[in-house]
Protein backbone atom coordinates (compact mmCIF):
# COMPACT_ATOMS: atom_id res chain seq x y z
CA UNK A 1 0.00 0.00 0.00
CA UNK A 2 1.25 3.22 -1.07
CA UNK A 3 -0.93 5.31 1.02
CA UNK A 4 -4.19 5.23 3.01
CA UNK A 5 -6.68 6.20 0.96
CA UNK A 6 -9.31 7.08 3.62
CA UNK A 7 -6.90 9.56 5.13
CA UNK A 8 -4.34 11.18 2.49
CA UNK A 9 -4.13 12.71 -0.89
CA UNK A 10 -2.42 12.29 -3.80
CA UNK A 11 -0.98 9.02 -5.93
CA UNK A 12 -2.19 5.60 -4.16
CA UNK A 13 -1.96 2.14 -5.16
CA UNK A 14 -3.21 -0.64 -2.94
CA UNK A 15 -5.13 -4.36 -2.50
CA UNK A 16 -6.51 -4.54 0.72
CA UNK A 17 -8.50 -8.08 2.31
CA UNK A 18 -11.51 -7.83 3.70
CA UNK A 19 -12.40 -4.49 2.27
CA UNK A 20 -15.35 -3.66 -0.02
CA UNK A 21 -16.25 -0.81 -2.06
CA UNK A 22 -19.83 1.10 -0.84
CA UNK A 23 -21.08 4.22 -2.22
CA UNK A 24 -22.45 6.33 0.43
CA UNK A 25 -20.42 5.38 3.56
CA UNK A 26 -18.47 7.85 5.53
CA UNK A 27 -15.37 7.17 4.04
CA UNK A 28 -16.17 5.19 0.80
CA UNK A 29 -14.87 1.95 2.40
CA UNK A 30 -16.48 -0.81 4.42
CA UNK A 31 -15.41 -3.93 6.32
CA UNK A 32 -16.37 -7.09 4.40
CA UNK A 33 -15.12 -10.01 5.56
CA UNK A 34 -13.55 -12.69 2.57
CA UNK A 35 -13.45 -9.70 -0.04
CA UNK A 36 -10.66 -8.29 -1.82
CA UNK A 37 -10.47 -4.45 -2.46
CA UNK A 38 -8.41 -3.01 -5.54
CA UNK A 39 -7.82 0.65 -5.37
CA UNK A 40 -6.40 3.38 -7.58
CA UNK A 41 -6.13 7.27 -7.20
CA UNK A 42 -3.94 9.92 -9.56
CA UNK A 43 -2.77 12.98 -8.28
CA UNK A 44 -5.98 14.83 -8.95
CA UNK A 45 -7.44 12.95 -6.22
CA UNK A 46 -9.67 10.77 -9.29
CA UNK A 47 -10.13 7.30 -7.62
CA UNK A 48 -10.98 3.87 -9.77
CA UNK A 49 -12.21 1.15 -7.24
CA UNK A 50 -13.77 -2.25 -7.45
CA UNK A 51 -13.63 -5.66 -5.41
CA UNK A 52 -14.11 -9.11 -5.64
CA UNK A 53 -15.88 -11.99 -3.48
CA UNK A 54 -13.71 -14.55 -4.67
CA UNK A 55 -12.34 -16.22 -1.68
CA UNK A 56 -8.64 -15.84 -1.41
CA UNK A 57 -8.15 -15.82 2.28
CA UNK A 58 -8.55 -20.16 2.81
CA UNK A 59 -4.82 -20.47 3.88
CA UNK A 60 -3.62 -21.41 0.25
CA UNK A 61 -1.62 -19.94 -1.91
CA UNK A 62 -3.35 -18.34 -4.87
CA UNK A 63 -1.90 -16.31 -7.87
CA UNK A 64 -3.54 -12.66 -8.28
CA UNK A 65 -3.38 -10.40 -11.57
CA UNK A 66 -4.54 -6.99 -11.37
CA UNK A 67 -4.68 -5.44 -14.80
CA UNK A 68 -5.80 -1.46 -15.50
CA UNK A 69 -6.79 -1.65 -19.41
CA UNK A 70 -7.50 1.59 -19.94
CA UNK A 71 -8.21 4.17 -16.63
CA UNK A 72 -9.82 6.37 -19.22
CA UNK A 73 -12.85 4.02 -19.86
CA UNK A 74 -12.25 3.06 -16.65
CA UNK A 75 -12.01 -0.44 -17.17
CA UNK A 76 -9.66 -3.07 -15.11
CA UNK A 77 -9.49 -6.94 -14.87
CA UNK A 78 -8.69 -9.05 -11.57
CA UNK A 79 -7.75 -12.80 -12.10
CA UNK A 80 -7.22 -15.39 -9.35
CA UNK A 81 -5.01 -18.50 -10.45
CA UNK A 82 -5.61 -17.26 -14.04
CA UNK A 83 -9.55 -17.41 -14.02
CA UNK A 84 -10.93 -13.56 -14.36
CA UNK A 85 -13.46 -12.70 -11.51
CA UNK A 86 -16.44 -10.93 -11.31
CA UNK A 87 -15.88 -7.20 -10.10
CA UNK A 88 -18.47 -5.00 -8.17
CA UNK A 89 -17.24 -1.59 -9.05
CA UNK A 90 -17.12 1.54 -6.77
CA UNK A 91 -16.06 5.16 -7.56
CA UNK A 92 -15.50 5.79 -10.73
CA UNK A 93 -15.32 8.91 -13.24
CA UNK A 94 -19.10 6.99 -14.71
CA UNK A 95 -20.58 7.78 -18.06
CA UNK A 96 -23.37 10.33 -18.05
CA UNK A 97 -23.84 11.95 -20.57
CA UNK A 98 -26.41 10.42 -22.86
CA UNK A 99 -28.82 11.03 -25.91
CA UNK A 100 -31.91 9.19 -27.50
CA UNK A 101 -30.70 6.85 -29.81
CA UNK A 102 -30.66 7.18 -33.24
CA UNK A 103 -31.01 3.89 -34.74
CA UNK A 104 -33.05 0.67 -33.91
CA UNK A 105 -31.13 -1.53 -31.39
CA UNK A 106 -29.77 -3.84 -33.86
CA UNK A 107 -29.92 -7.85 -32.65
CA UNK A 108 -26.92 -9.87 -34.30
CA UNK A 109 -25.17 -7.49 -36.48
CA UNK A 110 -22.98 -4.73 -35.62
CA UNK A 111 -23.80 -1.44 -37.97
CA UNK A 112 -22.05 1.21 -38.27
CA UNK A 113 -22.64 4.37 -40.38
CA UNK A 114 -24.17 1.49 -43.05
CA UNK A 115 -21.06 -0.46 -42.77
CA UNK A 116 -22.30 -4.50 -41.51
CA UNK A 117 -20.26 -6.95 -40.40
CA UNK A 118 -19.84 -9.46 -37.12
CA UNK A 119 -23.15 -11.58 -37.81
CA UNK A 120 -24.16 -13.51 -35.32
CA UNK A 121 -24.90 -17.06 -35.75
CA UNK A 122 -26.90 -18.30 -33.22
CA UNK A 123 -30.32 -17.91 -31.22
CA UNK A 124 -31.68 -15.58 -28.74
CA UNK A 125 -34.85 -15.78 -27.17
CA UNK A 126 -37.05 -14.29 -24.82
CA UNK A 127 -35.39 -11.02 -24.32
CA UNK A 128 -36.77 -8.24 -21.86
CA UNK A 129 -35.85 -4.74 -21.22
CA UNK A 130 -36.13 -2.45 -17.97
CA UNK A 131 -35.61 1.03 -17.52
CA UNK A 132 -35.55 2.94 -14.52
CA UNK A 133 -35.87 0.30 -12.13
CA UNK A 134 -38.88 -1.51 -12.74
CA UNK A 135 -40.56 0.56 -16.23
CA UNK A 136 -40.65 -2.24 -18.60
CA UNK A 137 -39.13 -1.34 -21.79
CA UNK A 138 -40.71 -4.50 -23.88
CA UNK A 139 -40.48 -8.21 -23.64
CA UNK A 140 -39.82 -10.40 -26.74
CA UNK A 141 -40.43 -13.82 -26.41
CA UNK A 142 -39.16 -14.58 -30.31
CA UNK A 143 -40.95 -17.59 -30.18
CA UNK A 144 -44.07 -16.97 -32.20
CA UNK A 145 -42.42 -19.20 -35.11
CA UNK A 146 -43.99 -17.39 -38.25
CA UNK A 147 -43.81 -14.03 -39.99
CA UNK A 148 -41.09 -11.46 -40.43
CA UNK A 149 -41.83 -9.46 -36.74
CA UNK A 150 -40.40 -9.75 -33.20
CA UNK A 151 -43.86 -9.42 -31.60
CA UNK A 152 -43.37 -7.14 -28.04
CA UNK A 153 -45.62 -8.69 -26.07
CA UNK A 154 -45.22 -5.95 -23.21
CA UNK A 155 -48.00 -3.55 -24.09
CA UNK A 156 -45.51 -0.84 -25.66
CA UNK A 157 -46.27 -1.57 -29.60
CA UNK A 158 -41.95 -1.70 -29.87
CA UNK A 159 -42.26 -5.20 -32.30
CA UNK A 160 -38.82 -5.95 -33.86
CA UNK A 161 -38.62 -6.51 -37.57
CA UNK A 162 -36.44 -9.38 -38.80
CA UNK A 163 -34.26 -9.29 -41.88
CA UNK A 164 -33.10 -12.45 -43.35
CA UNK A 165 -33.25 -14.24 -40.07
CA UNK A 166 -35.22 -17.54 -39.81
CA UNK A 167 -37.71 -19.67 -37.48
CA UNK A 168 -36.11 -22.79 -36.23
CA UNK A 169 -37.50 -25.42 -34.22
CA UNK A 170 -34.43 -27.67 -33.44
CA UNK A 171 -33.66 -28.16 -29.81
CA UNK A 172 -36.56 -26.10 -28.47
CA UNK A 173 -39.83 -26.38 -27.04
CA UNK A 174 -40.57 -23.57 -29.59
CA UNK A 175 -39.59 -22.14 -33.10
CA UNK A 176 -37.07 -19.91 -32.23
CA UNK A 177 -35.37 -16.78 -34.63
CA UNK A 178 -31.94 -18.66 -36.38
CA UNK A 179 -29.13 -16.21 -36.80
CA UNK A 180 -27.14 -17.69 -39.39
CA UNK A 181 -23.73 -15.90 -39.47
CA UNK A 182 -24.19 -14.25 -42.72
CA UNK A 183 -26.97 -12.67 -45.17
CA UNK A 184 -26.77 -9.11 -43.56
CA UNK A 185 -29.53 -11.40 -40.66
CA UNK A 186 -30.87 -9.07 -37.90
CA UNK A 187 -33.45 -8.00 -36.05
CA UNK A 188 -34.10 -4.24 -35.68
CA UNK A 189 -35.82 -3.52 -32.30
CA UNK A 190 -37.25 0.35 -31.77
CA UNK A 191 -35.90 1.34 -28.24
CA UNK A 192 -34.73 4.62 -29.26
CA UNK A 193 -35.28 5.49 -25.41
CA UNK A 194 -32.80 3.18 -24.20
CA UNK A 195 -30.20 5.86 -25.23
CA UNK A 196 -31.19 8.10 -22.81
CA UNK A 197 -31.79 5.73 -20.00
CA UNK A 198 -28.50 3.98 -20.03
CA UNK A 199 -27.49 5.09 -16.51
CA UNK A 200 -30.12 2.93 -14.87
CA UNK A 201 -31.29 -0.86 -17.55
CA UNK A 202 -31.71 -4.00 -16.75
CA UNK A 203 -31.44 -6.67 -19.84
CA UNK A 204 -32.28 -10.53 -19.55
CA UNK A 205 -32.67 -13.17 -22.42
CA UNK A 206 -31.57 -16.70 -23.41
CA UNK A 207 -28.43 -17.29 -25.92
CA UNK A 208 -27.27 -20.27 -27.78
CA UNK A 209 -24.02 -20.20 -29.80
CA UNK A 210 -21.41 -22.96 -30.79
CA UNK A 211 -18.34 -23.13 -30.43
CA UNK A 212 -16.57 -20.08 -32.75
CA UNK A 213 -13.71 -17.66 -32.81
CA UNK A 214 -15.43 -15.36 -35.45
CA UNK A 215 -16.10 -12.00 -33.45
CA UNK A 216 -20.01 -11.80 -33.46
CA UNK A 217 -22.20 -8.61 -32.04
CA UNK A 218 -25.75 -10.17 -29.70
CA UNK A 219 -26.61 -6.48 -29.90
CA UNK A 220 -25.90 -3.30 -30.60
CA UNK A 221 -27.34 0.46 -30.52
CA UNK A 222 -25.60 4.00 -31.01
CA UNK A 223 -26.10 7.32 -31.73
CA UNK A 224 -23.00 9.43 -32.04
CA UNK A 225 -20.49 8.41 -29.02
CA UNK A 226 -23.65 6.98 -27.36
CA UNK A 227 -23.17 3.47 -27.32
CA UNK A 228 -24.87 -0.01 -25.93
CA UNK A 229 -23.92 -3.48 -26.71
CA UNK A 230 -22.71 -6.92 -25.97
CA UNK A 231 -19.98 -8.30 -28.68
CA UNK A 232 -18.73 -11.83 -28.97
CA UNK A 233 -15.15 -12.80 -29.09
CA UNK A 234 -14.70 -9.36 -28.19
CA UNK A 235 -12.58 -7.51 -24.90
CA UNK A 236 -12.62 -4.49 -23.45
CA UNK A 237 -10.46 -1.47 -23.51
CA UNK A 238 -9.64 1.12 -26.57
CA UNK A 239 -11.85 0.85 -29.61
CA UNK A 240 -15.55 -1.10 -28.97
CA UNK A 241 -14.18 -4.26 -30.92
CA UNK A 242 -11.13 -5.98 -29.98
CA UNK A 243 -10.78 -9.57 -30.64
CA UNK A 244 -9.92 -11.95 -28.09
CA UNK A 245 -11.45 -15.72 -28.61
CA UNK A 246 -13.79 -17.01 -25.99
CA UNK A 247 -13.96 -13.76 -23.97
CA UNK A 248 -17.69 -11.54 -24.23
CA UNK A 249 -17.69 -7.80 -23.87
CA UNK A 250 -20.55 -5.61 -22.11
CA UNK A 251 -20.35 -2.01 -22.66
CA UNK A 252 -22.16 1.63 -22.65
CA UNK A 253 -20.10 4.82 -23.32
CA UNK A 254 -21.63 8.46 -23.52
CA UNK A 255 -21.63 11.42 -25.62
CA UNK A 256 -18.04 12.25 -23.77
CA UNK A 257 -17.10 8.58 -24.91
CA UNK A 258 -16.88 7.91 -21.32
CA UNK A 259 -17.18 3.79 -21.17
CA UNK A 260 -18.52 1.43 -18.73
CA UNK A 261 -17.06 -2.29 -19.52
CA UNK A 262 -17.31 -5.30 -18.24
CA UNK A 263 -16.08 -9.08 -19.83
CA UNK A 264 -16.62 -12.30 -18.69
CA UNK A 265 -14.61 -15.56 -20.04
CA UNK A 266 -17.11 -18.42 -18.76
CA UNK A 267 -17.92 -21.00 -21.43
CA UNK A 268 -20.70 -20.13 -22.95
CA UNK A 269 -20.07 -21.19 -26.82
CA UNK A 270 -21.09 -24.23 -26.41
CA UNK A 271 -24.17 -24.85 -28.49
CA UNK A 272 -26.57 -24.30 -25.35
CA UNK A 273 -28.92 -21.85 -24.03
CA UNK A 274 -27.56 -20.01 -20.95
CA UNK A 275 -29.62 -17.19 -19.18
CA UNK A 276 -27.89 -13.91 -19.31
CA UNK A 277 -28.36 -10.99 -17.10
CA UNK A 278 -26.79 -7.46 -17.51
CA UNK A 279 -27.75 -4.48 -15.18
CA UNK A 280 -26.14 -0.81 -14.78
CA UNK A 281 -27.15 1.18 -11.78
CA UNK A 282 -26.33 4.89 -11.02
CA UNK A 283 -23.91 5.18 -14.37
CA UNK A 284 -21.16 3.16 -12.49
CA UNK A 285 -22.74 0.19 -10.84
CA UNK A 286 -22.81 -2.65 -13.55
CA UNK A 287 -22.96 -6.49 -12.80
CA UNK A 288 -23.26 -9.37 -15.47
CA UNK A 289 -24.46 -12.87 -14.85
CA UNK A 290 -24.69 -16.28 -16.70
CA UNK A 291 -26.89 -18.83 -15.36
CA UNK A 292 -27.33 -16.95 -12.49
CA UNK A 293 -23.74 -16.90 -11.91
CA UNK A 294 -21.86 -13.73 -11.27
Amino acid sequence: MLADPEHADGICLLIELNRTTKSGSENGLQYDQGTTLFFLRDNAGRILECSTSFLVTDEQWHHLTWDIVDSTTNNMRVAVDGQAVMLSWGQRDRPSEFIRLEQSLMLGVRNEAGKVSNHLCGYIANLRMWVQGDMLLGSWPMTGGYGISAIDVSGQGRHGIMHNCSWDGNDTPHRTIAFKGNGNGCIRLPVYALGEAMADFKVEFWFKCGNTGNPMSLLLSSAGETAFGISLNSKGGGPLFVYEKGTTRFFISDTRRRRLDATITWPIYDDHWHFISWQVRNGYDMTVSADDRR
